[in-house]
């Protein structure tokens, strides 16, 4: 006869089990993948928000240091200057605060202004008060601003016409009639504004959250989008006050004459992420 063999089989109680610690096994590794994403994304973007400062403190740097540069000339009160168009142009106002409606609301934002260093040089002595002649490396489009100086007087005026002749050469027809006749070898230079603020890019993250960004505007209303990510600026003056050297805000200073340098503060931020960091540049001006 068969001999009778005694099969143990598996209990209801260690089958949940078994099922309980896989699924905790499984969990506990979901949650280390998860962690592990987390940090992947954090690391990428704490890469690119260093990438991003370097960029931002390189073209802020540079376009802050170039502020009030006039040429040959220094655009002090007392300077006989001939400014034909509606923005101020002077020491008092080569960085001041910038109001907009696209600036995100509680964040700072400043205009500043400066002559470009690539400028040009009459080719004749001007025989007419709106007529120039000039030779330029490059050649000035209609609508562009420029300062004209022999450095003891100067006109700000704004290119009504240009022509660009065979020999590289151009004539400019200014919109307004210049103080007087400039003679050759006269100074003329483009004159840039550009505005820095922070606004709302358009765009929306993976949680629907509005995205902010740095951006710089010149004085054709051309707007480059900078930065991703930064979603407040602060700025701050520094300044000679009673023989000390003191910190003022951007919105309590109405002349920037004794302005020494300029303090910027960008908080990057990212919901996805995680990610909370607010980074520092001071520019000292020339």
């Amino acid at each position: 006869m068969f001999a009778r063999k005694n099969i143990r089989g598996i209990s209801l109680i260690e089958l949940m089990l078994g099922v309980t610690l896989s699924t905790l096994v499984i969990n506990i590794l979901f949650e280390i993948y998860l962690a592990s994403q987390n940090n992947h994304l954090m690391q990428n973007n704490l890469i690119t928000m260093q990438e991003n400062v370097r960029l931002i403190s390189q073209i802020i740097t540079n376009r802050i240091r170039m502020s009030g540069y006039a040429g040959c000339v220094r655009l002090s009160k007392d300077f006989p200057l001939k400014n034909h168009l509606m923005v101020e142009v002077s020491e008092k106002t080569k960085v001041q605060q910038y109001k907009n409606n696209e600036i995100k609301p509680n964040t700072d934002a400043m205009t500043i202004w400066y002559v470009n260093a690539a400028n040009a040089i009459l080719t004749h002595t001007m025989q007419d008060y709106s007529v120039l002649h000039v030779k330029s490396s490059v050649p000035f489009p209609q609508h562009d601003k420029l300062l004209v100086s022999d450095c003891v007087t100067a006109d700000i005026i704004e290119v009504k016409q240009a022509s660009l002749l065979n020999d590289g050469s151009q004539t400019i027809v200014s919109v307004h009639n210049l103080s007087h006749l400039y003679a050759k070898n006269t100074e003329v230079s483009k004159l840039d504004q550009e505005h820095f603020f922070v606004s709302h890019s358009g765009r929306f993250d993976e949680k629907h959250q509005p995205i902010y960004a740095l951006y710089e505007k010149n004085n054709n209303d051309h707007k480059l989008e900078l930065a991703e990510g930064i979603d407040a600026m602060q700025i701050k003056l520094t300044l000679i006050e009673n023989n000390k050297i003191i910190e003022r805000a951007i919105d309590e200073i109405t002349d920037a004459t004794p302005v020494m340098g300029v303090s910027l503060a960008f908080h990057f931020s990212s919901n996805v992420a995680q990610l909370s960091e607010t980074r520092y540049i001071y520019v000292a001006l020339r």
